[in-house]
């Protein structure tokens, strides 16, 4: 094959070839040698269709028309310089003839340039964003720790009660460990009459500093427990090598341990064993020390600090609380006098509504203190999150991988690490959602749970769950989000189940200044009550009868009918019918009884 032949079927269009013809009529090169032109001008023509940038077949469509134009101006009797210096700039030529060109070209193409245009910009868009996510740093600012401990540190350390429980902790001896639990079980658990009875009066008896001391501490206004490396926790009497598990998590609100919550509940059931202990002695004095010191350490913990978790102890205290002062009304055993009646009712009454028990400001902290040490802080209250922050928030559980497994969950997760620069919402952004989200359940916490409304909390909550992946990328703090209604519910529990026991006080007092229970309980108000209680589910007044001539306090329960006060059929039926979250249809058959609770084998 010759050389020439080559050429032209290097320079043939496919569809030339498909027809059997090989044209070679993309040669712009000899298209321009074959014209008759001069050399100048050829030169000229070869310069301009160069310039243009534009496809081999409008090149030589260029290279046909410049070279028509010199042709006629030459067979015109014009000279080849002057129709070269009337030609004018080839660059500027060039350019206008590329413009046309294009402009000429097919739809399609043009689409499609549209299309890559974009693409290039969110590239380089997002070029701009990664580099920033990569580059940028936190600029943690604040110091939650330090906030949380100023209402502690402003309280002398004298008005403190953990200098005190710290001394009663002590005095208990071995406490952790299989067998130093096993011990104390045995005697906390203990009933009369029981297999370990016989060894809770000799351990009370040793250990009556410890109590003593709980109850000198619970008279103190706070506990004083100061949070942080530096803190309380630092006591290796108390606390061996607590304090180092924090070396990595200095000034971390989600890093804090909080070791004496436990402690404080064993020093509240040690109080609970010798009311129980005092009770059979008909030791009246002693069972209500015990009582009144169970209510204030809980009162303390809760004043103690925002968190959530602690108030959840500081509750489960005072249902410890309210479990011994129900047991020791149900005592006949036991004489209460009018004056230790009013004042279990004096106590017990103080908490109306779940936000008298519960705080979701450490929840704030704890949240807004991730934030910080995510995003970068312009100064003006917003910034972005950064790779630092993204390691950090993965690393505290906030965002985690996709949950698939194999090349799915690779690739998801992929995704999610590319997606995140440019698709996560800003600081400001992220802390006003979830201030908002916050706002709604603190105003929750101020209503009886029947009229709040729970959903849009729940809601912007879901939309950060597991399986919503986009809605994880764009605000990646918010999956720290609790579910917070469960624990407005453990609030309610306990507060229809107080009014219960401060209406059963009342009755008693009644009783005992009249000789015989009222027949309703309007007779109670206003000297026994301020007001008979709302049902904590249906908003309407408790309910009272007598049964074998004792007092049953009880709420209609979720299925919003009366059943005198009988309970649903099956284990725990008392709390599956105080339920809020379901409809009468759906709820079970029975009522929910709030006085009495505690059952013989239980006190």
């Amino acid at each position: 094959m010759s050389e020439s032949t080559i050429r032209r079927l290097r320079y043939t269009p496919l569809k030339d070839l498909v027809r059997g013809r090989i044209s070679g009529r993309l040669d712009v090169k000899g298209t321009i040698e074959a014209s008759r032109l001069p050399p100048q001008a050829k030169e000229v023509v070869r310069r301009v269709v160069k310039r243009t940038r534009l496809w081999l077949e409008e090149k030589v469509e260029v290279a046909e028309e410049l070279i028509a134009h010199f042709a006629d101006g030459i067979e015109s009797g014009a000279s080849v310089e002057a129709l070269i210096e009337k030609f004018g700039n080839e660059w500027k030529a060039a350019k206008l003839i590329r413009r046309a060109k294009k402009r000429n070209r097919p739809l399609p193409w043009h689409v499609l340039r549209a299309v890559g245009w974009i693409v290039a910009v969110m590239l380089a868009v997002y070029a701009v964003l990664a580099a920033r996510f990569l580059l940028g740093h936190p600029t943690p600012t604040v110091d939650y720790v330090e906030v949380l401990n100023r209402p502690k540190l402003a309280v002398g350390e004298e008005q403190r009660g953990w200098p005190i429980y710290r001394q009663a902790i002590l005095g208990i001896g071995e406490r952790e460990g299989w067998k130093a639990v096993n011990r104390l079980n045995q005697i906390l658990d203990a009933r009369p009459g029981g297999e370990h009875w016989g060894k809770v009066g000799p351990w009370l008896k040793e250990h009556e500093r410890v109590i003593e001391l709980t109850r000198e501490g619970a008279q103190r206004p706070i506990v004083g427990f100061i949070l942080g490396k530096g803190g309380s926790i630092n006591d290796p009497e108390v606390y061996p090598g607590r304090a180092q598990l924090m070396s990595s998590n200095e000034g971390l609100v989600i890093g804090i341990l909080l070791p004496h919550l436990s402690d404080l509940r064993l020093l509240a059931s040690i109080l609970a064993t010798d009311a129980r202990f005092a009770r059979e002695q008909k030791d009246t004095t002693r069972v209500i020390s015990d009582i009144e010191a169970m209510l204030k350490l809980s009162e303390q913990v809760h004043r103690d600090s925002g968190f959530l978790v602690v108030d959840l102890v500081a509750l489960s205290l005072l249902e410890i609380g309210l479990q011994t002062t129900e047991a020791a009304l149900l005592d006949a055993k036991l004489k209460l006098s009018d004056d230790d009646l009013q004042k279990l009712a004096h106590l017990l009454s103080r908490p109306k509504v779940a936000g008298d028990l519960l705080s979701f400001a450490g929840e704030r902290m704890a949240v807004l203190d991730v934030i910080q040490r995510s995003y970068t802080d312009d100064g003006k209250g917003d910034g972005h999150l950064t790779m630092q922050g993204e390691k950090f928030l993965r690393w505290i559980g906030a965002v985690n991988g996709s949950g698939g497994n194999g090349y799915a969950g690779v690739l998801s997760d992929g995704f999610t690490w590319a997606a995140r620069p440019a698709l996560a919402e800003g600081r400001a952004g992220m802390a006003r959602k979830y201030e908002q989200m916050m706002d709604i359940a603190d105003a929750n916490l101020r209503r009886p749970l029947r009229e709040t409304d729970w959903r849009t909390y729940e809601k912007e909550k879901e939309a950060s769950a597991r399986d919503d992946q986009m809605e994880r990328i764009r605000r990646p703090v918010l999956g720290l989000a609790a579910s917070l209604a469960n624990c407005q519910n453990r609030a309610e529990l306990f507060l229809g189940h107080r009014d219960g026991i401060v209406v059963g006080i009342a009755l008693e007092l009644y009783r005992t200044r009249n000789g015989e229970y009222p027949k309703s309980l309007d007779a109670l108000v206003p000297e026994y009550l301020p007001e008979v209680p709302a049902d904590r589910i249906s908003g309407n007044a408790v309910r009272y009868k007598l049964v074998e001539g004792k007092p049953l306090i009880y709420s209609v329960g979720a299925d919003g009918d009366d059943d005198g006060g009988r309970l649903p059929a099956g284990k725990n039926g008392w709390i599956r019918a105080a339920d809020w979250f379901v409809s009468k249809e759906k709820a079970v058959d029975g009522d929910w009884v709030l006085f009495p609770q505690v059952h013989e084998e239980d006190r």
